[in-house]
């Protein structure tokens, strides 16, 4: 295997720059439960067979990816779907305001016409 960085032996992703290592404390035991790995991914190796040919990019159907959502939970990712980003800029002033609601007791949702 050619790679840019390094010769891995039987690695097919690396070149992983690890930026922080985060470890998470429960309130209540005060003892460390897990570890969040922040990383740069700078460069991977990936098969041509999970490529869409057409786009370029991988496709999802073919790496048949997994994710983990906690503990011993995992889950297949077998669907993608876009949620639009709400900007602090446009929506800074609003997400304060809910914010500061709830923390009164009020029920607050921040939508995207400004409305409650």
């Amino acid at each position: 295997m050619e790679t840019t960085f390094f010769k891995p032996q039987g690695l097919r992703i690396h070149s992983i720059k690890l930026l922080q290592a985060v470890e998470i404390v429960h309130p209540q035991s005060n003892q460390v439960t897990t570890t969040l790995i922040l990383g740069s991914i700078k460069y991977i190796h990936m098969r041509n067979d999970v490529l869409d040919p057409e786009r370029g990019v991988v496709d999802p159907n073919k790496l048949k990816p997994v994710g983990r959502m906690g503990g011993t939970l995992y889950n297949k990712v077998s669907e993608g779907f876009i949620i639009p980003r709400q900007f602090w800029k446009e929506k800074g002033e609003e997400i304060q305001k809910v914010i500061a609601n709830k923390a009164e007791g009020a029920e607050g949702k921040v939508g995207g016409d400004g409305e409650r």
